[in-house]
C-alpha cells in the first residue's frame, strides 16, 4: 500500500492542476494573429477541440474541453484538462478582440515534450483555420 500512495503523490505532485498554473510554468506556447473575428476564432477552435479532444474516459477519469466566451471584453478562453482526482491541465487557449482579428495565445504542458508540441501545433492549425482532427 505503501508503494502505491508513493506513486499516487508523485504522479499528482508533477501535473499541472489548474489553467494559470500551465500558463506560468509551460514554455511551449505559441501566438497567432487572425484576420476572422475573435468570436469566429474562439467558435471553431472550441468546437474542434470538443470534437477532436473531448474523448470521454472511464469512471475514473476523463478528457475535458471547456470554454468560455466573454464578449463583454472581447476574449474567450478554452481549457483542455484530465478531470481525475486531480485535475491535469493540457492547453489552455485565449483568444481576444485584435481590431477586426484575432489574437490567439496558447500554452500546452503536462505532457512529454514532443505530445506538448504536436498539440501545440494542432491548436495553431486550428486558430489559421483548419477544421480537422488530422493536423
Amino acid at each position: 500500500m505503501r508503494k502505491f500512495t508513493l506513486v499516487l503523490t508523485l504522479l499528482v505532485s508533477g501535473c499541472i492542476s489548474t489553467a494559470g498554473q500551465l500558463e506560468s510554468q509551460s514554455e511551449h506556447r505559441a501566438t497567432v494573429q487572425s484576420t476572422e473575428n475573435y468570436q469566429a476564432v474562439y467558435k471553431r477552435m472550441l468546437t474542434q477541440a470538443k470534437e477532436c479532444l473531448d474523448l470521454g474516459g472511464t469512471f475514473a477519469a476523463s478528457n475535458k474541453v471547456e470554454g468560455q466566451l466573454y464578449s463583454e471584453l472581447g476574449q474567450g478562453e478554452i481549457s483542455y484538462y484530465l478531470d481525475n482526482v486531480v485535475d491535469m491541465y493540457f492547453a489552455v487557449v485565449k483568444v481576444k478582440r485584435d481590431g477586426d482579428g484575432a489574437n490567439v495565445n496558447i500554452t500546452t504542458g503536462s505532457q512529454p515534450g514532443w505530445a506538448n508540441e504536436k498539440l501545440l501545433k494542432q491548436l495553431k492549425a486550428w486558430a489559421n483555420g483548419e477544421n480537422n482532427c488530422s493536423s
